[in-house]
């Protein structure tokens, strides 16, 4: 049942820096076809990247999170588990100790010009390979993966904080929750704004070379198809 609720959490959270790279996929091959004069800053797939940037506070917080568990979040993590939320932290400039995997080398090949080199770990987070990582921050996209005393284990090796369903669905809220949790709620801010302007300029791109006619785009993952 956990493995159903891990694959369920993978399935139906539409990651907005993999929809923007497929949006701007979709201007350049449109486009293309259009006899259009492409421009080359279509390539850029990040949402708001912006480095190491300066956090808003570098003091111990104390934030409550989506199941009431009021949590002190480090002043500075530097070795921090969020699996299935890599896009948003590297969008604020921070790399994760270990990064989300289904096994056998499945990750999120779209980050992997970042993180390559970084561990995986599986997306049901395992209490021993948690451990073994040694973090000092752990942030969860959902209560489910909190289950069966599962957040009390987390809890006993680094402070845990759970974003909850409400936000989890929505990528624009998580990457607010996670900023706020980072300490960089102004950069989760700006990274929103970048994206909604550039997904405004692609589809306008997109009308003017293909009109009425709709698009679908598909990510397929090994025998799964979303």
């Amino acid at each position: 049942m956990n493995q159903w609720r891990g694959h369920t959490i993978m399935k139906f959270k539409l990651k907005g820096s993999l929809l923007l790279v497929l949006l701007m996929s979709f201007t350049v091959l449109a486009s293309a076809c259009g006899d259009k004069a492409g421009n080359s800053n279509t390539t850029d797939s990040g949402a708001a990247a912006g480095g190491n940037s300066t956090a808003d506070t570098k003091q111990e917080r104390v934030l409550t999170d989506a199941l009431g568990h009021e949590v002190k979040v480090p002043a500075n993590p530097q070795r921090i588990i969020a699996s299935y939320l890599e896009d948003h932290l590297l969008t604020l400039g921070v790399k994760p100790v270990a990064q989300w995997s289904t096994g056998k080398g499945s990750v999120q090949y779209y980050l992997q010009d970042q993180l390559n080199g970084i561990p995986e770990i599986s997306y049901d987070l395992p209490y021993e390979a948690v451990m073994s990582f040694t973090p000092d921050l752990i942030i969860l996209s959902s209560a489910d993966m909190a289950t069966d005393d599962k957040y009390e284990q987390y809890s006993k090796i680094a402070p845990t904080y759970v974003v909850g369903k409400e936000k989890s669905n929505n990528w624009r809220e998580e990457l607010k929750a996670v900023g706020e949790v980072l300490g960089k709620s102004k950069e989760a801010e700006e990274a929103v704004q970048t994206y909604d302007k550039k997904a405004a300029d692609a589809k306008e791109q997109l009308q003017k070379a293909i009109g009425t006619h709709t698009a679908a785009a598909l990510w397929v993952t090994g025998k799964d198809i979303y």
